[in-house]
């Protein structure tokens, strides 16, 4: 059977390397060489926003003969619009960059030196592949369509040679893979692919591109869109992972990969000239126990492929979700010949382990691990299945837990990054990020500052926040256009290019049947207590920042803003009867999530905290699995711990463990399948356990930037009789255990050196720094 790319595959890649001056130029095709670049600002909604050109699949190759001479090192510095996928020699080195606007685009460095044959014929492939959709996923529909390459070897000898993309090169449109059908919110088209016509072993030296066109050069070293800058993450990391099960069914073959994969099913086959296939992926089975392809996550994971009648190798390009497939028209597969090309982040060979006495928390850590390691790609997705987007709130929850498994602030940076990029076209920073397409949710961009203080808590790092907390002020600027007499916001509405009633301009929570009855549209077209929560939280976040990097003028700016605001929630948004908050001033309901975004952000209510405490005992987790994280870290804030540590174990149909009674392997969108209409198996903004299991019930919490202190406060609850939790940080790992005792609690604690650890003094507890 014939080998594949995939066989030589491993992670190459390098992070932060720079091109001081590139000498290569921007090579695209003659459809794209007289098209207007074409950024279009607009929601995703609006179809006529995508361009005529769409899935386009540009192949370029070039061949390139080595002298006979021992190589030193190979570093290949490499971007593509929208997506490339890099070959050489026949492998596979790696697919980017990091989404990113064209002022700002992201470059790619592998070290290639195994790779490169000296004294031989070596011959680098690109696959560059244009949507032309309008949508969250990719920085597309912009008429941008190409790439640029340089190669910097160096020999034993001293000496030194660049291979550079320039009028050498050839290119081929391959018209193999045509478009189906459009997946999710046009994030995505089915591939169907007639192998028939496609340029099998185009990446290998031997084959013949003497036929192919010559390429358009278009820039040097780019057009004046673009300014490259190194990408600040490392390019996702592809692995092999193979079925747990293959079984025969009607007209072929059924696969179940055991949990939920984000990637490409590849395989070896054999046939008839001209026999179809079709291959199946789906998250979930349908009651007949076959896979549920047509998800209901507004994907229909149905493709075609016509085989050439002889060894066939099937590889699809761009990614999906699911845990199951099935392969059809097939008469025979072996186990060995059917893969998942899975890709995400790159985690650490050891991230966080966690351990209990209660199983219930072990999975629920697994789920959110794993939902976390595969919605983390080249940006925290919201999935990777509907949208594909990196949001801002899903952003928060999963990047800090993403921290806690891998001690890697580097994806979380990154995210801060695109934010900021993104008020060059919206001041008041658009929600989902890096995209075209826009929107607002007032509540997200408030989050603003809160990624800063928990990035600088984490690094130290204040030259970086003093870069990007300006933006604040252009939120500040935006939002300060809705603010009434009382300071407080009211009837925000959209950007100028996008009708009010298109596209909520607030969101709650979500979906809107998890907002407990919240008079939505009272507050969307009014006063919303919970939105001018979040401007209270924005405000005194932003005083906290600009008195950290010495601006007293402007902490004490949005130092007062933020005292008249809370002054004004209270005096106006407060029911004095129950002691809690309203959805509005005008209204006579109160939504837990009006209250609890209040005493999140440490607004005190004039009756005190217990009302709020009271109407959560009730109404428990009322909401989605987003705003859950404001509820427990509110509980956790005002000392309810034990409602907090059984709204976390509970087992209501609001709960981590609905989840799993129900078969997920990952965190999911709302706490059970059927509680929305197209709900995504996968949605790691739902992973904020790890969050309070590690800072709550361990109680391991950065109270000096940088990770130069760490306090031990853990808020173990009653039933709970041992626990251990062993995670990565800078310069090593911490490991804390604690065990019940007949004498009360032992916790012991390990850190790196370079971290102080403090104890809180709690009775009941003897705590051990080994």
């Amino acid at each position: 059977m014939r080998t594949t790319p995939h066989d030589n595959y491993r992670f190459r890649a390098i992070s932060g390397k720079r091109i001081e001056n590139w000498q290569s130029f921007w090579l695209t095709t003659k459809r794209f060489r007289p098209l207007p670049y074409r950024p279009m600002f607009a929601h995703h909604g609006n179809k006529n926003d995508n361009t005529p050109d769409q899935n386009i699949h540009t192949l370029f190759r070039k061949n390139f003969a080595l002298k006979n001479t021992d190589i030193k090192n190979a570093k290949l510095f490499i971007t593509g619009d929208d997506i490339y996928k890099l070959y050489l020699n026949g492998a596979f080195v790696g697919e980017g960059p990091a989404q990113s606007y064209a002022f700002a685009y992201n470059y790619n460095c592998y070290d290639v030196t195994d790779l490169l044959k000296k004294g031989e014929v070596n011959a680098v492939g690109v696959h560059v592949y244009y949507q032309g959709l309008l949508n969250l996923y990719l920085v597309s529909a912009d008429n941008s369509h190409g790439m640029i390459m340089e190669l910097h070897i160096t020999y034993t000898d001293g000496s030194a040679e660049k291979i550079i993309s320039d009028s050498s090169w050839k290119y081929k449109e391959s018209k193999a893979r045509t478009a189906g059908h459009v997946l999710g919110y046009e994030t995505q088209v089915s591939e169907n692919i007639d192998l028939n016509l496609w340029e099998d072993g185009w990446y290998n030296a031997d084959y013949d591109i003497s036929a192919w066109e010559p390429v358009c050069l278009d820039g040097y070293p780019a057009p004046i869109q673009y300014h490259f800058v190194p990408q600040l993450t490392p390019p996702v990391r592809h692995t092999i992972v193979c079925p747990e099960k293959i079984e025969r069914i009607e007209n072929g073959f059924f696969l179940d990969f055991g949990k939920e994969c984000v990637g490409t099913v590849a395989l070896k086959v054999k046939g008839n000239k001209g026999d179809v296939i079709e291959v199946r992926c789906g998250e979930e089975l349908l009651d007949d126990g076959r896979v549920r392809y047509d998800m209901r996550c507004n994907c229909c994971y149905q493709e075609f492929v016509t085989l050439t009648g002889g060894e066939d190798f099937v590889d699809f390009f761009d990614f999906k979700g699911y845990r199951y497939a099935e392969i059809l028209g097939i008469e025979a597969l072996e186990k060995e010949d059917v893969w998942t090309l899975n890709r995400c982040y790159p985690f650490p060979e050891k991230p966080a382990e966690f351990s209990s006495s209660e199983l219930l928390l072990e999975q629920i850590w697994e789920i959110c691990s794993r939902g976390v390691e595969i919605g983390t790609q080249d940006t925290y997705y919201d999935c990777p299945t509907r949208e594909k987007g990196g949001f801002v709130g899903d952003a928060l929850i999963t990047g800090l837990s993403h921290l806690i498994l891998t001690g890697d602030i580097r994806v979380f940076k990154k995210f801060i990054t695109d934010m900021a990029n993104s008020a060059r076209h919206f001041c008041a920073v658009l929600p989902h990020v890096p995209t075209y397409s826009t929107g607002l949710q007032a509540d997200y961009s408030f989050l603003y500052p809160l990624f800063l203080e928990e990035y600088y808590n984490y690094t130290g790092d204040i030259d970086f926040v003093k870069k990007v907390l300006p933006v604040v002020d252009g939120i500040l600027e935006y939002f300060g256009g809705f603010e009434n007499e009382d300071s407080l916001l009211e009837n925000i509405t959209h950007i100028k290019h996008l009708p009010s009633d298109y596209y909520d301009a607030i969101l709650i929570d979500w979906p809107g049947n998890m907002r407990d009855d919240y008079e939505f549209k009272k507050a969307k077209f009014g006063i919303s207590t919970t939105i001018n929560g979040y401007y209270y939280g924005f405000l005194k976040s932003c005083g906290k920042l600009y008195e950290l990097i010495g601006n007293s003028e402007k902490a004490e700016l949005y130092g007062k803003k933020a005292q008249r605001v809370g002054e004004s929630i209270n005096g106006k948004c407060f029911n004095p009867q129950t002691g809690l908050y309203l959805d509005t001033p005008d209204s006579e309901h109160s939504a837990l999530h009006a209250s609890v975004i209040q005493a999140y952000f440490g607004l005190t209510p004039p009756n005190g905290y217990a009302p709020i405490a009271e109407q959560l005992k009730e109404k428990r987790l009322k909401c989605g699995v987003y705003f859950a994280y404001f509820v427990i870290g509110f509980l956790y804030k005002i000392g309810e711990y034990e409602l907090a540590y059984d709204l976390i174990s509970g087992k209501d149909e609001t709960s981590w463990y609905n989840m799993i009674k129900e078969g997920a392997t990952t965190c999911m969108e709302v706490w059970g399948k059927d509680q929305k209409i197209n709900t995504s198996w996968c949605h790691p903004w739902s992973s904020s356990p790890i969050i309070f299991l590690t800072r709550e019930v361990m109680g391991i919490n950065i109270t000096e930037p940088g990770m130069k202190q760490i306090t031990v406060s853990p808020k173990i609850p009653d039933s709970l009789d041992s626990q251990k939790l062993d995670f990565p940080v800078p310069g090593g790992r911490i490991t804390a255990a604690f065990e019940r005792m007949a004498y009360g609690i032992d916790y012991k604690i390990s850190a790196p050196d370079e971290i102080k650890i403090i104890f809180d003094d709690i009775p009941g507890i003897r705590f051990r720094q080994v």
